[in-house]
């Protein structure tokens, strides 16, 4: 009996240990695995030597250059977007819809704008265009290109954006009055049928 107590125990405490070792290990590759990692790196690199050094150097160089000269688009898009919404006079356009045109630089790795304008579609009158940065002198460089190259296909598509969308609201309107007309319909027969009933 007292062997098998002793045995119990001493399974007892070497599962403990070996949970408790298990945890050491787990929290020392937690915290260091960056460490080991890099150190695997260091000695692949010792092992392959010049070529992999020269190799990395020039991605990384390339990868440099690269983000220094490319516009990212969508870095463009959040700074237009940040000044789109914070000038009053762009919030108060009656439709909220309208069309940026931006012309953007890249100098010494930052963004230079040199045209932020927005076309908003007026339901009365002309389309009115705002500028946020840069003028009418700016819109028209290079011959208005930015002009010519929006002006025909995209303004027509936003009138017909807007014609499709007045035309699904009277739809949308017109099918709602015919449910509500049946709905009326269907109420009056169930009532004429309840007076028959009961006659």
């Amino acid at each position: 009996m007292r062997l098998r107590n002793l045995t119990a125990a001493v399974r007892g405490v070497i599962s403990r240990y070996r949970k408790a070792v298990g945890l050491q290990i787990e929290a020392f590759w937690k915290r260091n695995s960056l460490v080991l990692v890099g150190a695997a790196g260091v000695i692949g690199m010792a092992k392959y030597g010049f070529f992999a050094l020269s190799s990395a150097i020039v991605a990384f160089a390339g990868l440099y250059l690269r983000s220094r000269f490319t516009i990212n688009p969508d870095k463009v898009y959040r700074i237009a977007m940040k000044r789109l919404n914070t000038n009053a006079g762009i919030l108060e356009g009656s439709e909220r819809k309208g069309l940026v045109s931006v012309e953007v630089k890249k100098k010494k790795g930052q963004y230079d704008m040199k045209l932020l304008a927005v076309d908003i579609p007026m339901a009365t009158g002309p389309d009115q265009r705002i500028f946020l940065i840069g003028d009418e002198e700016e819109y028209r460089v290079g011959g208005g290109l930015i002009n010519e190259l929006r002006d025909p296909p995209v303004v027509k598509a936003m009138a017909a954006t807007k014609e499709f969308e007045d035309r699904d609201k009277r739809e949308d309107e017109e099918d709602a009055e015919r449910e509500l007309q049946e709905a009326e319909r269907k109420r009056r027969e169930e009532t004429e049928k309840l007076e028959k009933g009961s006659s």
